[in-house]
């Protein structure tokens, strides 16, 4: 091993969140390492499990292993400290559920940059799924089987791709005379940096090593919510702007790619009244296309939302019918709840049926009013004990709790219908449901 190489630095930054699971696999990969001159920091991003305990029981028995904490901010914020207290040449990162795939990793890496100094080096990147390893396609098509000795430069405007930036090394001074950090975002942080490093580096050094290995089984089903779909809106747009006005076109229609695959989740955003996603949405198919209401290309991100919004549209319309239904049948109509989920209900009713004399509102405990938006008030127990072979129960409540279901079952109600928070904001901002 060369001196030159020896006195190359290497900080790892790990930031973490309730990792106690995979944290020590993590760091075993890092302090194997037979390549020695690193520096480890690790942030805790406000964890509640027994994660800081563990850092710190490896810490005493590896000085290069450094802990700091902070109150939950998300990992981009929790990499940002890291790189502010990084002394090394160049950064690598690496997330506490994840790992690398062998102890010789940096002594390959660091042999390379010897010979070959740069911004940004690059490797391979795995999958890591049930003890198997996966490579996938990142920089794949530039190295062949029979011949995977030596790197290859390559150039941004060549690959265009912005997804994987674990899988690289970092130059510290590079990043901080660019002032390349993560983006305050809690989602879709992390192809926002890649995109800025890349593009800033113009080319980049990569040879064909496994590196990094992404855990993928506890990521799978994993859903976004509301904060992260804005987030993952707001940084597609941030790339979406330097990828126009530098013609990226690759990187272009795969944001064109990445907003088909998210279409669904979307969807379920805008129904639910996340006018972040909304304003956000607006603003980035007016950079994927001049005119959204008429360029083609960006066309089939629209019919993908319809899509699934027609889909949305054919349920509520369906509950829509049976309730109706059953309101036409039933002799009684009790609300379940009587709060604001219920209110919602009423006045929904109230806009589109003439039957309000037998429509009663019904609590778990005794009511605390005797009338409810100009309706009769009663404990459930007492409307339902009386005899009525044509009951209709609507169950109006955020979350049905126990209790509530506990009622129905003590007097054999099946005919009735829960409408959730979900329900009600599909049918209220969707689909008008004061129309019924």
């Amino acid at each position: 091993m060369e001196e030159k190489q020896r006195d190359l630095l290497i900080s790892v930054i790990i930031p973490v969140f309730n990792g106690e699971r995979y944290i020590q696999e993590c760091l075993d990969s890092v302090v194997c390492q037979t390549y020695k001159n690193i520096e480890v920091l690790v942030v805790d991003d406000g964890s509640n499990d027994h994660t800081m305990e563990l850092v710190h029981a490896y810490s005493e028995r590896d000085t290069r292993i450094q802990l700091f904490g902070q109150e939950n901010q998300g990992p981009a914020i929790a990499r940002n400290t890291g790189m502010l207290h990084a002394s090394g040449d160049y950064i690598a990162f690496l997330d506490a559920d994840d790992f690398w795939a062998d102890e010789r990793c940096l002594e390959t890496i660091c042999s390379t940059l010897a010979e070959i100094p740069c911004d940004v080096l690059g490797t391979f990147f795995l999958l890591a799924h049930e003890g198997k390893r996966e490579r996938t396609d990142l920089h794949v098509e530039y190295f062949t089987e029979k011949c995977e000795r030596g790197g290859k430069w390559l150039s941004f405007s060549e690959e265009q791709k912005i997804f994987n930036f674990t899988s690289y090394l970092y130059k510290r001074d590079f990043l901080e005379s660019h002032k390349i950090q993560f983006p305050a975002l809690c989602y879709f942080e992390d192809p926002p940096f890649l995109f800025s490093a890349l593009t800033a580096a113009e080319k980049y050094y990569i040879i064909p090593l496994e590196w990094y290995c992404y855990r993928r089984e506890h990521k799978e089903n994993y859903r976004i919510g509301k904060r992260q779909q804005a987030d993952y809106i707001e940084g597609m747009l941030q790339i979406a702007r330097k990828a126009v006005a530098f013609s990226y076109d690759k990187v272009i229609e795969f944001q064109k790619d990445l907003l088909k695959g998210y279409a669904f989740d979307l969807t379920e955003q805008l129904l639910d009244g996340n006018l972040e996603v909304l304003f956000s949405m607006v603003d980035l198919l007016k950079l994927l296309g001049k005119n959204p209401e008429e360029n083609q290309d960006v066309q089939f991100v629209k019919e993908a939302v319809a899509e699934y919004a027609g889909v949305y549209m054919a349920s509520v319309k369906q509950m829509q019918k049976e309730i109706q239904s059953r309101m036409e049948k039933a002799d009684r109509i009790v609300i379940y709840g009587a709060g604001k989920y219920g209110k919602s209900v009423w006045n929904n009713i109230s806009a589109g049926s003439a039957r309000k004399t037998d429509i009663y509102f019904g609590t778990t405990k005794e009511p605390d009013q005797e009338a409810f938006c100009g309706r009769p008030v009663w404990k459930i127990d007492e409307l339902l004990k009386e005899e009525s072979k044509n009951i209709l129960v609507i169950v109006a409540i955020r979350e049905v709790p126990p209790e509530m279901t506990a009622v129905l079952k003590k007097f054999h109600v099946e005919n009735y219908i829960v409408i959730d928070a979900r329900n009600l904001k599909m049918f209220e901002q969707s689909f008008s449901l004061g129309k019924w």
